[in-house]
């Protein structure tokens, strides 16, 4: 559903209906699965803390993440994205775009980033050295 309560038929049309097809994505999804740990935002009491999900797939503007309890569509969500080695990657705000449950009975979100509050990872080529972040004073650093 839409949030103007139209549906969208996606990837399969129905009968006569097979001219529909998916959106055209303005950047690619990589298929990686990560630990996601998540709590409302804003927080309006202390409670038990974070809830652990995985990714099922990441791009530069937001993600999909299984987790084991719904989520409403509109809701903010601060999630903290650890890489492979178990440190957290980044920490970002994002939006619940949809909420879907699958026949295991796992929810899947649509998550679309609104801010990040501290830095993606960035790649660098091989023989290269990283550029730290910009400092206070607008001159960038060499790390």
């Amino acid at each position: 559903m839409t949030p103007d309560g139209a549906q969208l038929l996606l990837f399969r049309g129905r009968r006569g209906d097979d001219h529909l097809q998916a959106p055209t994505r303005c950047e690619p999804r990589e298929s990686v699965v990560r630990k996601v740990e998540h709590t409302p935002f804003p927080r309006a009491r202390a409670g038990p803390g974070p809830a652990v999900g995985f990714t099922r797939d990441l791009s530069s503007s937001g993600m999909c993440l299984g987790v084991d309890r719904p989520a409403s569509v509109g809701a903010l969500l601060r999630a903290v994205v650890h890489a492979v080695d178990g440190r957290p990657a980044f920490d970002t705000i994002a939006r619940v775009t949809r909420c879907e449950r699958d026949v295991h009975g796992r929810f899947w979100l649509g998550l679309a980033f609104v801010a990040r509050t501290t830095p993606g990872p960035r790649f660098v080529r091989p023989g290269l050295r990283p550029i730290a972040a910009p400092s206070p004073g607008g001159q960038q650093a060499v790390a």
